[in-house]
Order: structure tokens, then C-alpha cells, then sequence
């Protein structure tokens, strides 16, 4: 008899992901995550894991071009983001990662005090002060209940303090004054 033989090829490995970044890294809600991948011809997907939104989030091979793709994710927390290409075979390759964080939380007023509590002038004075240890407040904006201008302090001190001369609309009655900080994502404090 005849002896016949052929060959078989043993692939257990993926392609690699060579880069990942996320534009922003801090951010209340989406981020972009980008990067890029080997590109042999057997290249599937990359799938992407994490603290995402519909995890795991699948970028098919015909949305990676030249080995560059790019996707627009929405955080449900902070932590690594990691992206793992895939041949069709679904080898897994070499993953890489990336750290996002998910800030949802603004600065807070520690302290406010309008320093009239009952006047006839139009204008009292207002001073507050925020607690600095979120290092990116953006504003303080006051709003009077009966008035629709809100009005936005963005000059704080380094110690967190602010001050503010607010008009008063004319008329005798109770108004309450509200102070709100903001950070650089637009979050609200308290």
C-alpha cells in the first residue's frame, strides 16, 4: 500500500494589541478608548472589557483600519479598560490595558453665610468657602430663588474661600440663596 501524509499548523496565539489609550482618562460618563493591533489576515476582533457599559464591547476587523481602531465606550465605574485581539480561530492575543476614571462628584461648599440676614439694601454680600481637596474646581454659582440669573463666582481662593455681592430683585420678601460648586467635568457638589 501507499502511505499518504499532509500537514497540520498548531495556532494557539492571537494578534497582539500594541497600544491603548483613553482620551479622556477622567471623565463623568464616556471616554474614547484608541489604539493599535497586529494585522494578520486572520485577525477576527478585538474585544474590549472593563467597567463598561454592554461589556464586552466587540470591534469587528472591518472597523480596524492599518491596525488602528477607535471606540467610544461609556463608563459605569473607574478601573482598567482592556483590550484583547482575536484570530478567527478565537486565539487570544497579547492584551494591554488602560486606567480610566469615572468621577461623578463634585466639589462641596464646607461653609456659606450671607452676611445681611435682614437688610434694606438691594445688595447683600455673600462668602463661602469650598473644600479643596478636589483640585479642579471650575466655579461657585449662586442662584436666588425668585431671580433667573444665576451668578457664577470663578475666582476661588487657594484656602477655598469665595465672596460675592448679589443683587436682590426689589420687593419685601424672604429670598434663599443657593451655593453650588462645580468641578471641570461640570459635576455638582453640595
Amino acid at each position: 500500500g501507499t502511505a499518504l501524509s499532509d500537514t497540520v499548523k498548531l495556532d494557539t496565539h492571537g494578534p497582539a494589541v500594541l497600544t491603548i489609550q483613553a482620551n479622556p482618562t477622567r471623565t463623568n460618563s464616556t471616554t474614547t478608548i484608541s489604539g493599535t493591533v497586529e494585522t494578520p489576515s486572520d485577525l477576527k476582533e478585538i474585544k474590549l472589557t472593563g467597567p463598561i457599559t454592554g461589556a464586552p464591547v466587540i470591534i469587528p476587523k472591518e472597523q480596524i483600519t492599518s491596525g488602528a481602531f477607535t471606540k467610544q465606550i461609556t463608563l459605569t465605574s473607574s478601573g482598567d479598560i482592556t483590550a484583547t485581539c482575536y484570530d478567527n480561530l478565537n486565539n487570544p492575543g497579547t492584551i494591554k490595558s488602560v486606567s480610566v476614571t469615572k468621577d461623578t462628584q463634585g466639589p462641596n461648599i464646607i461653609s456659606f453665610n450671607i452676611t445681611e440676614e435682614i437688610t434694606n439694601s438691594t445688595t447683600v454680600n455673600v462668602t463661602g468657602k469650598v473644600d479643596m481637596t478636589s483640585a479642579d474646581i471650575q466655579k461657585v454659582t449662586l442662584t436666588v430663588d425668585i431671580q433667573n440669573s444665576p451668578l457664577d463666582i470663578t475666582t476661588i481662593n487657594q484656602d477655598g474661600t469665595f465672596s460675592k455681592q448679589v443683587t436682590l430683585t426689589t420687593g419685601d420678601a424672604t429670598k434663599t440663596i443657593t451655593a453650588t460648586a462645580y468641578d471641570s467635568l461640570n459635576n455638582a457638589g453640595t
